[in-house]
């Protein structure tokens, strides 16, 4: 089991499309906040242009992005583990359960990092060239919306946490679609289409507050909590760890 996760993680890792992805999430997190970079202007500070970068500028498109890039990097591995045999070698040499579980952690752990690091190191390029404080007058709303009160870099890691967990998930449910289709390209779209169409509905049921977008997005609804926001996380990963497990022990018994 050891083994094979080191393996999955190698392949997950110091690939292409993690470092392309990666490269994309810190190139839109600049052109988010490129319209008001100007090391001159005193009112600047990283919060703000942190803020911007990630999601709530005009700008900001990292927020329309970050479902299509957390599923780039190896959403599609399962997909060519069939193709080339590998999934039928591997059921050979280990128990299927040390598959799936290697296969949902690696997955996970690069979905959640093509962002998480990229934004990081953003925010860290953004404290050293603009190390004055926000010059917003309002503070944000919605969830964790009381921390930014109290510390400025305290609501920033708290929105780069959320940020991994939410390309986990996504990244997951991704694998999880993988799973029953011979289309990697299907299953790279579908997490996107969840994030985005309910914007397009839930508005009129009065559910805009449940809106997927507030799970990366925090300050996008004023009424979103903690409880909303993790609950949907939660339920998403587990449809798309469950849907996975389904896929995997079909498709194993196959070969009985």
């Amino acid at each position: 089991m050891k083994k094979l996760l080191l393996e999955d993680l190698k392949r997950a890792f110091f690939s292409y499309p993690f470092l392309v992805a990666g490269c994309l999430c810190f190139g839109a997190g600049i052109y988010g906040f490129w319209p008001e970079w100007d090391l001159e202007d005193p009112l600047n500070g990283f919060a703000y242009l942190f803020r911007l970068a990630h999601s709530s500028g005009t700008t900001s498109i990292l927020s329309l992005l970050a479902p299509l890039l957390v599923t780039l990097p190896f959403v599609s591995s399962y997909y060519m583990d069939k193709k080339s045999g590998f999934f039928t070698y591997i059921l050979l040499r280990t128990q299927r359960k040390n598959y799936i579980l290697s296969k949902l952690l690696s997955n996970g752990l690069v979905g959640g990092s093509v962002l998480s690091i990229p934004l990081l190191m953003l925010l860290a390029v953004l404290i050293i060239l603009y190390p004055a404080s926000s010059r917003e007058l309002v503070n944000p709303g919605g969830a964790f919306g009381g921390v930014y009160q109290q510390s400025e870099v305290g609501y920033l890691l708290v929105m780069i946490g959320i940020s991994f967990l939410f390309g986990a998930t996504y990244a997951t449910l991704g694998l999880g679609v993988s799973a029953f289709v011979n289309n990697p390209y299907f299953a790279m779209i579908v997490p996107f289409f969840v994030y985005l169409v309910p914007g397009f509905v839930f508005p009129y049921l009065s559910l805009a507050y449940l809106e997927p977008s507030t799970t990366f997005d925090l300050s996008s609804n004023t009424l979103s909590t903690p409880v909303t926001v993790f609950t949907q996380l939660f339920l998403l990963l587990a449809i798309g760890v469950i849907a996975f497990i389904l896929g995997v022990v079909k498709k194993s018994e196959e070969y009985v």
